[in-house]
């Protein structure tokens, strides 16, 4: 799930998401950080299975 933490109901999302589940973690991050890695994960896992 994608989230903009500077969209205001976002923001407003969050802070219930922090009040309801303390001890979790909720990490924003742009898909662009992660998208090597991701594929790398995905290519390596396709490999395990065939």
């Amino acid at each position: 799930m994608n989230v903009d933490p500077t969209n205001p109901v976002n923001q407003n999302h969050i802070k219930i998401f922090e009040l309801e589940h303390r001890g979790h973690t909720l990490i924003t991050i742009e898909v662009t950080e992660i998208k090597e890695i991701y594929e790398e994960v995905e290519v390596s896992m396709n490999v395990a299975i065939v």
